[in-house]
Order: C-alpha cells, then sequence, then structure tokens
C-alpha cells in the first residue's frame, strides 16, 4: 500500500426528474455542489478515493469510497457507509447495473443505467470522474444524475 495523499475533494451533482422534468427543468433539477477533504490511496492493485460527507451535503456522517482497479478505470464501486448506505457499479462495458441503497431504514434496489463515464483519477496526481447516469426502478426511468467528482493534491478550499 503506497501511502494515502491528502485531496480536496470537489463534488458537483446535478439531479434530473425525469418524470415530471419535462414540465418545467427549472422545478424539477436540483444541483448539489461541495468540497471535503478525502485520501487518495492504492492498496492492493486498487485505487481507493476516500471522502467524509460534509455537513449540508445530504448525507453527513457517511463516508464515501469511490474504487478501481489499476489499469481497469472503466469499473468503478462507489459505496457510502456510516448515517447512509449505498452500493453501486460503474461499467463502461456493462452499461446496465443493479444497485442498492438503504434510506430512512427501507432498502431499496433499483438499475443504473450508464450514459457516459470518464475516469483520469491518478493515485499520485489526482483526476476527475464524470458518471452521467439514469436510476431506473422496474421499467419506470425515474432519475438522471450527473456527477463528476475532482480529486485535487492542492490546499484545500482553493
Amino acid at each position: 500500500m503506497k501511502d494515502a495523499i491528502p485531496v480536496c475533494v470537489s463534488i458537483s451533482s446535478r439531479l434530473i426528474d425525469l418524470l415530471t422534468g419535462s414540465l418545467d427543468p427549472a422545478v424539477y433539477e436540483d444541483k448539489i455542489e461541495y468540497e471535503t477533504r478525502g485520501l487518495i490511496s492504492v492498496e492492493n492493485g486498487w485505487v481507493l478515493l476516500r471522502y467524509e460527507e460534509p455537513a449540508g451535503s445530504g448525507m453527513e456522517g457517511s463516508t464515501s469510497s469511490l474504487t478501481f482497479e489499476e489499469g481497469r478505470p472503466g469499473l468503478l464501486s462507489m459505496e457510502r457507509s456510516g448515517s447512509a448506505f449505498a452500493s453501486l457499479t460503474f461499467d463502461s462495458d456493462h452499461r446496465r447495473q443493479n444497485c442498492a441503497v438503504n434510506a430512512a431504514g427501507f432498502d431499496i434496489s433499483f438499475t443504473i443505467i450508464l450514459r457516459s463515464f470518464e475516469n483520469s483519477l491518478d493515485p499520485e496526481k489526482g483526476g476527475k470522474i464524470e458518471l452521467d447516469y439514469i436510476i431506473a426502478r422496474g421499467a419506470i426511468e425515474a432519475e438522471r444524475v450527473v456527477l463528476k467528482v475532482t480529486a485535487s493534491p492542492e490546499e484545500f478550499g482553493k
């Protein structure tokens, strides 16, 4: 395991309600942006970006982890633990993935349909992960998520 490198993690998330969003995008679109501190490391051939969800993110008290195998950046695991639980898989070769979350004590399973995926995260230099995906329950496409996570070894808040 290489030593973990402290990074500034910037998260930008755009949530679009597909069921009613076509009526008025200004009402049915939610944007969330925040910065937090995190660590990036390599453990047994796996690149790991881990950060605490800050107050005001809606997931405070949780730790988020983004993990992928070195040399295989197109298969990403996103896990959340603590006050909120989630286990999501994004695979550029298999764009439909069954996933699960636990929200307010309720287990919810759903399908992710990956629209686009870019992963340029480097364990020594930082980088970014960009995801554009649909969350579907059964045959209903309910929500589109456009997520950008940037990790920079620069000083926090710059």
